[in-house]
């Protein structure tokens, strides 16, 4: 999924695209902490 749809979702579901950009959050977050910290 691009930003844009992203973004898309917000706008015709603020609540469906909070979660979408909280999920977003911590799977980068993870994938950080899995690539800097083995």
């Amino acid at each position: 999924m691009t930003i844009v749809s992203g973004l898309r979702i917000i706008d015709s579901n603020a609540q469906t695209g909070i979660t979408w950009w909280n999920w977003t959050l911590k799977i980068i977050s993870l994938l950080i902490i899995v690539i800097f910290a083995p």
